[in-house]
């Protein structure tokens, strides 16, 4: 965590040096308090559900089921619990940190986030709306192994 909030600052006052130089330091400076503004609320809901997960969801349970022992059914699960979590990644990432924390293996949380990704059932309607239900099959049979076998890489090389 340190090192990303390192290299976000710095980034920070690298462009705002940028805009200081073209006088639009202030518009991003602004800009910047809007968004926080309007995702603080997201960001507090989602950090308050993955306490409540960590203390609702005993660490026991998450070993069992996701833990490094629980093998291709961990793994398979995880690829079908993380389709199933309708959130963008402020609320995704934190819930996926919360597993691991609490004693998911590598290769569930990475076939978690994989099927998250890839099969995630929450932008399905978007999906079929946009690009049409031809397209939208042929890219989820194409990427029904995916998660799997990332939980799988993940869980021979890291686990």
């Amino acid at each position: 965590m340190t090192a990303a909030v390192i290299i976000l600052s710095l980034l920070v006052t690298l462009l705002s040096v940028i805009a200081y130089r073209q006088g639009r330091h202030q518009a991003g400076w602004r800009a910047g308090l809007r968004l926080l503004v309007r995702f603080l609320p997201l960001l507090g809901t989602a950090f308050f559900l993955v306490g409540m997960l960590q203390v609702a969801v005993p660490a026991t349970l998450i070993q069992r089921w996701l833990g490094a022992r629980s093998g291709l059914a961990g793994i398979l699960l995880a690829s079908v619990l993380g389709a199933l979590i309708p959130a963008g990644p402020y609320v995704f990432f934190p819930i996926a940190a919360s597993l691991y924390a609490a004693g998911a293996g590598v290769g569930t949380v990475v076939a978690f986030i994989a099927g998250w990704s890839l099969w995630g059932l929450g932008r399905l309607p978007y999906e079929l709306a946009l690009v049409g239900p031809r397209f939208t099959l042929m890219r989820m049979v194409s990427a029904l192994v995916f998660p799997p076998l990332a939980g799988l890489v993940a869980q021979l090389l890291f686990g």
